[in-house]
């Protein structure tokens, strides 16, 4: 078979442009090392508090909780805690297992009747709002 020649396409393979900006004119002053040293300083400073600022936003205002423990001998007790509203109704258990002594594994916490998450933080659950008067969570031993 013979291929005509103007059906194949046109390939231009030439050499690349030669670099063609400013070129250096001699070596770094002192100076602009020193420049570029409080710039970078600078930055990290901005990110150091940025970073601050975002943790703290999302750990929210803190919550005023009255926990309703199961009885003891002396029938039920209450606990207050003030927490973070992003922490999550694990760390809550968690808190409560160091605190209480009740082990994270045999607790259910109910919020108004409802039984809350482990995943969720505080902050999803619309009943408890930052700022307001303290809510009554009840924990319950499963058996």
């Amino acid at each position: 078979l013979h291929r005509r020649r103007d059906a194949l396409p046109v390939r231009n393979h030439t050499c690349p442009q030669p670099y063609t900006g400013k070129a250096r004119q001699g070596p770094r002053q002192p100076s602009d090392l020193n420049m570029n040293l409080d710039a970078l300083e600078a930055s990290r400073e901005q990110a150091s508090k940025q970073k601050q600022e975002e943790s703290a936003a999302e750990r929210g205002a803190d919550l005023l909780v009255v926990l309703q423990l199961p009885g003891g001998p002396d029938g039920p007790q209450q606990a207050e805690h003030r927490l973070p509203a992003g922490v999550t109704v694990a760390y809550l258990k968690l808190v409560i297992e160091q605190q209480h002594g009740i082990p994270s594994s045999t607790q259910c916490l109910k919020l108004a009747g409802k039984p809350m998450l482990d995943p969720f933080s505080l902050c999803d659950y619309p009943a408890l709002k930052a700022g307001q008067a303290p809510v009554s969570i009840t924990v319950e031993l499963l058996s």
